[in-house]
């Protein structure tokens, strides 16, 4: 035993654990596990994950054959789905009439906007149909150019000698 390694050990460990592990299933839990059939939502492994009535039937729409497979009796499944069915016709009408009062309250306001704003006016107009006068008068003439003997007087910022040239010339 001294010339084992770690691997051997582990090895050896692992065997041990794997020859406790029942391979074989007792012939009433087989049969059922055989008699089942895939339903739509077979990606969660369905046939090896056992059924639970809060997954198959609380957190999804379920069928009839979901809620027997969680009872495995016709009588405890015939109880919950009348319960079942008559309570998801209330939750569908509030939901369904929650949706359209949404979308037609969004249709609404963007009738509304897009009527006001076709209808506006981009030009306010005075009674007698004239343009009502502006609150600040335009000048009647731009000021020109200046002459050329008034720009050479006149002095701004442009007007200082340019710097001296500090190259080799």
């Amino acid at each position: 035993i001294k010339d084992l390694d770690l691997l051997d050990l582990i090895y050896i460990r692992l065997l041990a654990v794997l020859q406790t592990l029942v391979v074989f299933l007792e012939e009433k839990s087989a049969g059922s596990f055989l008699s089942r059939k895939l339903l739509y939502n077979s990606w969660d492994f369905e046939l090896l994950v056992p059924d639970n009535l809060q997954r198959e039937c609380m957190e999804e729409i379920c069928s009839y054959e979901e809620a027997r497979e969680v009872f495995e009796d016709d009588i405890q499944t015939a109880k919950f789905w009348e319960g079942y069915v008559n309570s998801h016709g209330k939750v569908d009408s509030y939901i369904y009439i929650y949706i359209y009062v949404y979308v037609y309250a969004l249709y609404a306001a963007i009738s509304h906007s897009f009527f006001l704003h076709l209808h506006s006016v981009p030009v306010r107009m005075g009674v007698d149909g004239q343009p009502i006068p502006e609150s600040v008068p335009l000048a009647n003439r731009a000021p020109g150019l200046p002459s050329y003997n008034e720009a050479l007087t006149h002095s701004g910022q442009h007007d200082a000698p340019p710097p001296p040239y500090s190259g080799p010339y």
